[in-house]
């Protein structure tokens, strides 16, 4: 549980970085506010759409097998972000 809890808080720290970000983000990228907004929205829509499948997955795999492996996907993808270079 305390894992569960783990992750729950970060994926909570994760999600409300868009608006810390959107500061730096709107002048680098020259996105306006609806943009900015419009990303936000794919975001939360993309969260919702992938929710069925991975309940449907969390009662075939187990909770144990299925959580583990979203946590070990997630920090692949965070870790993969070291591959971005700024062009």
């Amino acid at each position: 549980m305390p894992l569960l809890a783990l992750g729950l808080l970060l994926d909570y720290i994760d999600r409300s970085n868009i608006g810390l970000a959107a500061l730096q983000m709107k002048q680098a990228l020259g996105l306006s506010n609806t943009a900015l907004g419009v990303a936000g929205g794919f975001l939360s829509i993309g969260y919702a759409i992938a929710a069925i499948p991975s309940t449907l997955a969390l009662q075939r795999f187990g909770a144990r097998r299925w959580l583990s492996l979203i946590m070990v996907v997630w920090g692949l993808c965070s870790a993969g972000t070291v591959l971005v270079s700024n062009r």
